[in-house]
């Protein structure tokens, strides 16, 4: 192992998130953006104001009908949440290939484009 190599303490379960491996699984725990080594340590909502306040801004938002897009979707909590508000289509944006896949089967199945 190289002096840049680390092992992580994390065991590969807490890599997954409903059996799909977490962004950034790959690398060790030194190596990746804080919000996803909190998720890799169990957390599974990270938002200002918490869920309370996100639930009570989507439900002034007027999101019925309209069309919904999300950046850094994450694991998806939010992108549920919308999902209850009934928008006409919905796309969560991320550069993280694993992340959009978790948002993409959380949307799957709603019959929106």
């Amino acid at each position: 192992m190289t002096d840049h190599q680390h092992t992580s303490p994390v065991s590969q379960a807490t890599r997954r998130h409903a059996g799909e491996e977490l962004p950034f699984s790959e690398r060790d725990s030194a190596h990746i953006p804080g919000h996803w080594l909190l998720a890799r340590l169990g957390k599974r909502v990270l938002r200002p104001g918490g869920r309370e306040l996100t639930r009570q801004m989507l439900s002034h938002a007027g999101i019925e009908g309209h069309k919904v897009v999300e950046f850094a979707p994450g694991l998806g909590s939010t992108a549920k949440e919308i999902l209850h508000h009934a928008p006409a289509s919905y796309v969560g944006v991320d550069e993280d290939r694993k992340a959009a896949a978790i948002v993409d089967n959380i949307v799957a199945g709603t019959g929106l484009p």
